[in-house]
């Protein structure tokens, strides 16, 4: 069930990598190729802090009023 929303969170958050990058330095936003494993692993890592960082009462699960209190800070800070 974790993976499922984890994996939800990735897709909402990060849907697409940026555009064309150059060789070098895996960091995205650099100006970097990056693989799409380093993607995907890059993305899993962020889901993750942010997972955590809505899990309040750290149960693995997110429930309605964490994922509201969430999507209030985001809204907040646009």
């Amino acid at each position: 069930m974790r993976a499922a929303i984890v994996l939800g969170v990735v897709a909402v958050l990060f849907p697409a990598a940026a555009g064309a990058q150059n060789e070098g330095s895996k960091a995205p936003g650099s100006g970097a190729n990056i693989t799409k494993e380093q993607y995907l692993e890059q993305a899993k890592q962020r889901a993750t802090k942010r997972f955590d960082r809505l899990d309040a009462n750290h149960d693995g699960v997110l429930s309605p009023s964490e994922r509201k209190t969430g999507n209030r800070k985001k809204s907040s800070q646009e």
